[in-house]
């Protein structure tokens, strides 16, 4: 059975958090407690796999809250390919060159690049630690003394610069966090240097008309909520440039 996702018309529309759950009343696939997520993740895919009804029952309350969406298949929302993580990047002339983290150089011509995107998300990190907990001895998975191996789920804040292209690898990715660092046309950047970043975006954006980038790219000040929400928009993009919007 095919299912459907809500588009927002614009990235500049906003919806206010109580407002957005009440349009799950009538819905059989969408729960409120859900929505919370979606509405934390609101950047361009309002909410996805829904069956037709449901689909329908949304627009129509979004319509009437001021959200206007439309409804899209699924199928015609494109997957995001997987990403080849690199360290540097230049740009010469007609020329972008790629270096992983093992110094292998690959050169890929400005002509084939569709799409740029970036800006600051929050990710999560799994982090391990340790527990102590001597009332449970030596027992099978803990080591001396009761210590316990755990592992939790942490908040990380990155910062990362995506070039997509239109022939393999797609998805070059440079990804900073505060114990990295990368290099943009010879440039030593670091998470915590926000000018150093805010003059590379400049520069970076430059290479292509500003409809062919997120809004990560066009504006320092956003911080996408979770991976999700970044990959998302671009989703959102691809589909409007698909359409010739």
């Amino acid at each position: 059975m095919p299912t459907f996702s809500l588009l927002q018309i614009s990235l500049d529309q906003m919806i206010g958090r109580d407002s957005f759950l009440e349009t799950a009343e009538g819905t059989e696939t969408v729960a409120k407690a859900d929505l919370v997520q979606h509405h934390r993740d609101l950047f361009g895919i309002v909410v996805s796999r829904l069956p037709h009804g449901d689909a329908v029952r949304m627009k129509a309350a979004l319509d009437a809250r001021g959200f206007p969406v439309e409804i899209v298949d699924d199928a015609e929302l494109p997957p995001l390919p997987a990403d080849f993580q690199v360290q540097r990047v230049e740009v010469a002339d007609e020329w972008l060159r790629f270096t992983d983290s093992m110094g292998r150089v690959t050169s890929r011509a400005l002509a084939d690049l569709v799409f740029l995107s970036g800006g600051y998300l929050m990710r999560t990190r799994v982090k391990p630690g340790n527990v102590l907990n001597p009332n449970r001895g030596r027992q099978r998975g803990y080591g001396e003394d009761g210590v316990e191996r755990i592992y939790r789920e942490e908040p990380e804040k990155e910062f990362r610069i995506e070039f997509f292209f239109w022939t393999t690898p797609q998805r070059m990715k440079l990804s900073l966090i505060a114990t990295n660092a990368i290099f943009v046309n010879g440039r030593h950047i670091q998470l915590h240097k926000e000018e150093d970043i805010a003059t590379t975006v400049a520069e970076i954006r430059a290479v292509l008309p500003v409809e062919r980038t997120n809004t990560g790219i066009r504006s320092s000040e956003i911080l996408y909520p979770s991976l999700h929400a970044y990959d998302e928009e671009i989703r959102w993009h691809f589909h409007r440039i698909a359409k010739g919007g």
